[in-house]
């Protein structure tokens, strides 16, 4: 019986992980605790990764959520990549911007065929538009149609963003041009031409 109490004691003694605490704190309506988590889990990096993928799961709460995403954007741990990519269909629009703006750091060559749905049917033009900036930053997006519909549609509500999607063809056509020059018969024809 005394070994079933001190075995109990100590399981009450023993203490939650900090990182668990913190991510808690960030959760919490004094904005204190919450400043004070987010440094604290900004400085953990990917410590904190599970921690903060397993609260996303189990929370509504919008701005804990964005605190989240924007803490997973500095640690650029691959294991955020798939639990993001659910938040793009999130209720919230801010999450969803949110979530789908820090793929310009990780690069994931997936996300395209989303990014592509986001851009034509989501009904947030700050998400359609977010949408348009990660996918112009992405070297393996190379599906020049797919632009040139925007420009045709009336999707793209500024002519900043009619400017990017001009911006994203060139570049699109330009790294065409590059790699058939720098392949080995191209690279070769390439120095041989007379001007």
């Amino acid at each position: 019986m005394i070994w079933l109490l001190f075995c109990m004691s100590f399981i009450e003694l023993k203490e939650e992980d900090p990182l668990k605490k913190q991510v808690d704190n960030l959760n919490s309506p004094n904005p204190t605790l919450r400043a004070n988590a987010f440094v604290a889990l900004l400085e953990s990096r990917d410590k904190a990764v599970p921690f903060l993928l397993e609260a996303i799961k189990e929370t509504e709460n919008t701005q804990f959520i964005i605190d989240a995403i924007m803490i997973l954007d500095q640690t650029g741990n691959p294991q955020a990549i798939d639990p993001l990519i659910k938040l793009f269909d999130h209720d919230h629009w801010r999450v969803r911007f949110n979530a789908i703006g820090v793929f310009d750091k990780f690069k994931a060559k997936k996300i395209i065929p989303k990014l592509k749905s986001k851009i034509v049917y989501d009904e947030n033009k700050d998400v359609r538009q977010i949408s348009l900036l990660v996918l112009g930053k992405m070297e393996e997006f190379d599906d020049i149609e797919f632009l040139k519909s925007l420009l045709k549609s009336n999707i793209l509500y500024s002519s900043y963003f009619k400017a990017e999607v001009n911006r994203m063809i060139k570049k699109i056509e330009s790294r065409a041009i590059r790699s058939r020059n720098l392949h080995p018969r191209g690279f070769g024809q390439a120095m041989t031409r007379k001007p």
